[in-house]
């Protein structure tokens, strides 16, 4: 499927798929399934809520996931000038909870795609740091606002995160 569907709307959909195959020819459930692909929105349909920042704070820029997991990283490597330039900077960063996340923890990955789970490749998530909340399961897509940093942390001689968020808590 080309379309991010939320747990909910997909998995019921797909167990009422599988119970007709049993009845339908396999032709007869792909132009079903095909149906039903057409009638869901495609992400640019959805509507996603911008962030809301404190009075005090002003978000300086918006960052999508994938424009920091497609920028030129190299181990050991400077970033691009205008990952550096965002150092220090009050953000906001769209993206999906890491499955596996677990609850009440102060720092979880947000991931580009709903079904990535933690373990990505370091330049492919942000490891965001909740100051004044822990985790709990958040479907769907959001944004993470907070003050966002990048550079290698290393654990053992490995890199474990590049990018950084540390964010007051999770939105509502």
């Amino acid at each position: 499927m080309g379309a991010v569907m939320s747990a909910s709307v997909t998995t019921p959909t797909l167990l009422l798929l599988l119970a007709l195959g049993s009845v339908w020819s396999s032709g007869q459930l792909l132009r079903a399934s095909g149906d039903l692909h057409a009638r869901l929105p495609s992400l640019d349909e959805i509507e996603v809520p911008k962030p809301k920042p404190k009075p005090d704070e002003k978000i300086a820029a918006t960052i999508s996931l994938l424009q920091l997991r497609d920028a030129r990283y190299r181990r050991g490597e400077p970033l691009e000038d205008w990952i550096v330039g965002l150092e220090g900077k009050y953000v906001a960063i769209e993206g999906y909870m890491a499955l596996g996340t677990l609850e009440g923890l102060t720092r979880f990955e947000l991931v580009p795609e709903e079904c990535e789970c933690g373990g990505s490749k370091v330049n492919h998530f942000v490891e965001v740091a909740l100051t004044e909340d822990v985790t709990r399961y958040k479907a769907g897509r959001f944004y993470m606002h907070g003050y966002f940093s990048a550079s290698e942390v290393e654990d053992d001689g490995f890199v474990v995160s590049v990018y950084r968020l540390r964010s007051r808590a999770l939105p509502e």
